[in-house]
């Protein structure tokens, strides 16, 4: 599994029905749902989900989920109580940044000589992973808000290669348009492909936005960078939630999942960069770069005890 937070919350909703989620901080408001309600169909469907997963955890022996005590102890716990299974963690799982392919070497060089040139933590990267592609209106937001905050920003912005969106094309001419505007001193867009874990432990990186597919946060977290959640869909909402428990992020305002506002985006980078209030996320997001770093992959040999030991009860068997 990936985050213990949000399959604890899921696991809450199938077990315990109509019960509060016994930790305030992720539990889910109408600004984390969408506005509109989905079919009797669309209901069906992620129940169907559920219990897939729900069977998958009974037919376990144990679970393995990509994550680690310092920042998920209590979620670990309670979905082990839950599903009456152990909950076994792996630790962030994160390789080395010499060992990551840099893609189109070309396109990495162009992007990093551009953070070069900027200020010592000033720049915002704006990134929704590879799956995760933002429709026109919600880009045209975004766009005023990146305008308007003033900061320097790289946005890797994303299209899909199949089904493509009919606003496509001006999408594009909007993000053409916004480099032209705010200036190539000040922003970057990249439509291909950008050095992410390159990036992130820039020193002139001042802010990571994030979709919060739990892998973008455990690289943010290691990289110290405070982030700015924009969550669209399944575990993200809760990832953002619990970032902000542990002060390492700035939730961006939103009216119903994807509906938001360029000036409650630009507020919320002006606040992370710049103000006082945000000092302390900022101070956060090193601390616990700091933990991860220094933390010993001890998670490792348990794990591989129990798989071993798995095994060898199998072929007794």
């Amino acid at each position: 599994m990936g985050c213990s937070v949000a399959m604890s919350l899921a696991a809450h909703n199938y077990f315990k029905t109509g019960e509060e989620f016994p930790f305030p901080a992720i539990r889910l408001t109408d600004d984390n749902r969408r506005q509109k309600k989905g079919t009797q169909e669309d209901g069906q469907h992620v129940r169907s989900l559920l219990e897939g997963l729900v069977l998958c955890w009974q037919l376990s022996d144990f679970i393995i989920t990509r994550s680690f005590r310092e920042v998920e102890s209590k979620y670990i716990d309670y979905l082990s109580i839950l599903i009456g299974k152990e909950v076994v963690p792996t630790g962030p799982l994160i390789p080395d940044i010499s060992s990551v392919s840099t893609g189109n070497s070309n396109e990495a060089e162009l992007v990093m000589n551009w953070l070069n040139q900027r200020e010592r933590q000033s720049v915002v990267f704006v990134s929704f992973g590879s799956e995760c592609y933002m429709p026109y209106k919600e880009m045209e937001q975004l766009a005023h808000g990146l305008d308007i905050s003033g900061a320097c920003f790289i946005w890797v912005a994303r299209f899909p290669k199949v089904d493509q969106d009919e606003n496509e094309g001006d999408s594009k001419k909007l993000l053409h348009g916004l480099v032209e505007k705010v200036g190539p001193q000040r922003g970057l867009v990249v439509t291909s492909w950008a050095p992410q874990r390159k990036i992130l432990v820039h020193p002139n990186l001042g802010s990571f936005l994030t979709h919060c597919g739990w892998s973008s946060v455990i690289e943010g977290m290691q990289a110290g960078v405070p982030m700015l959640a924009l969550p669209t869909a399944w575990d993200q909402p809760m990832n953002a939630k619990l970032m902000v428990e542990l002060g390492i992020g700035i939730e961006i305002p939103q009216r119903g999942l994807r509906n938001f506002k360029g000036e409650d985006v630009s507020t919320s980078i002006q606040k992370i960069l710049l103000s006082e209030s945000g000092k302390s996320v900022r101070e956060n997001a090193k601390n616990l770069a700091e933990v991860i770093r220094n933390r010993k992959d001890h998670e490792i040999p348990n794990l591989a005890d129990k798989i071993v030991g798995l095994v060898s009860n199998v072929k007794a068997a």
